[in-house]
Parts: C-alpha cells; structure tokens; sequence
C-alpha cells in the first residue's frame, strides 16, 4: 500500500493523554495552533505554535513569558460558553481554513471526550476535521469519503443521529443501510481491498480507521 498523508490548513494541539508522542505530525498542516494547556508542553518541547487560543487558565507566567519572546499570537478569551477546543475551531474559520488536524482529542475524562465530540458536529459544516490518536485516525462529514488503507484493518462508521450509508471494499458491505444513534451502527467492519469507497447521505458520519492509511472527501 501507497498513500501519502493528508495535508491540513491548521493542526489544532488539545491537553490530552499522548499529546507530546503526537507533535511530530503537526508537520502536516501549513498552520499550529495550540489550546491554552497544550502550549505549555509545547514550550518544554520546543514545538513553537503559529497562535494559543483559549482563556489562559492552565499556561504559567513563564510559558507565556516565553510564546510572548516568540512572538507567538496569544488569543485570549475569558468567554466560559465555550470550550477552548471551540474557540480553535473558530480561530481557524476566521483564519480561512477548510481542513483541520486535531491531535490530543482524548483528554483522559469521558466528559471532555464526548464534548469534544459535539464541538466537532458543531464546526462540521464549516471545516473539513479529521483527529488522529497513536493508532487511528477519524474524519467526519457526509458525501464520498475515499479511503486507502492496509487490507483487514478496521472500519468503523458511527452515524450522527441518523444517516444512509453505502460502501465498496469493506468486508461486510452496506447497501443504502440506514444507520442510527441508538439503533444500528457501523462498527469494527474490516477492509477487503486497500481502496475503500464510503458513500454518506440523509445525515453525516463519523468514520475511524486505521491511522497508517489516508483519507479523502470528494
């Protein structure tokens, strides 16, 4: 299998668990932008962002000291009716983006998963986001979505409330198969060719698959 990796406008970096191990691929995006917290990790690892947004509750003196000597954008809201992962997202509308990375999406606490989660759903119509882990990466959205991936790796299809889904080159295909929060989901499903077709309407989707493939919406 040949693929290259997906290129991004920005690379959103959270706070969360394996961040510092996942720095390496902010090289994709043409763009860094830190969330409060995760600036002060990137400090210490020299990783210098273009901008850190967020209301500034978890940067010390001295790591803001140093983004300041870097000239680094500071972006400061104190606005608590939304996230700091929020006001990245609308960081990078303003900027122009239209796709964006997000690394350190699994911040160790279910509450902050899951609202990270609906941030997406809420930026979705707006940007193109896709979220790698060590192992995974998930993208989102609805139309065709174009995977090239190692056959036999996993992948899984979770619907946002509702949505009708075709593919080609899964294991176990779906036909205009109607899948539901709460009812049927397309999980742990297994790639039987390297290229993977996904076909999303009536609705959109969450899909995850295996971080060593790529991905792309037509």
């Amino acid at each position: 299998m040949s693929a290259s990796p997906p290129t991004y406008d920005a690379c959103i970096v959270l706070d969360g668990e394996h961040m510092k191990q996942l720095l390496h691929r902010c090289q994709a995006a043409r763009m860094l932008i830190a969330a409060d917290g995760a600036a002060e990790h990137m400090v210490v690892n020299r990783v210098v962002p273009h901008a850190v947004v967020g209301d500034f509750d978890s940067l010390s003196v001295e790591a803001l000291q140093k983004l300041e000597e870097l000239s680094v954008e500071l972006m400061k809201s104190s606005n608590q009716e939304t996230t700091d992962f929020e006001k990245c997202l609308e960081y990078c509308t303003q900027k122009g983006c239209e796709s964006v990375l997000v690394l350190g999406f699994d911040g160790g606490e279910i509450d902050h998963l899951l609202g990270n989660w609906s941030a997406v759903h809420s930026f979705g119509s707006r940007l193109r986001i896709a979220v790698e882990t060590r192992q995974q990466r998930m993208t989102f959205g609805k139309g065709a979505l174009s995977l090239t991936i190692p056959v036999r790796s996993t992948v899984s299809i979770i619907p946002h409330h509702t949505a009708k889904v075709s593919s080609k080159g899964l294991v176990w295909e779906l036909s205009n198969m109607q899948l539901s929060l709460g009812g049927r989901i397309g999980t742990r499903n297994k790639a039987k060719e390297e290229h993977v077709l996904i076909e999303i309407s009536d609705g959109s989707a969450t899909v995850v698959y295996d971080i060593a493939g790529t991905h792309s919406w037509q």
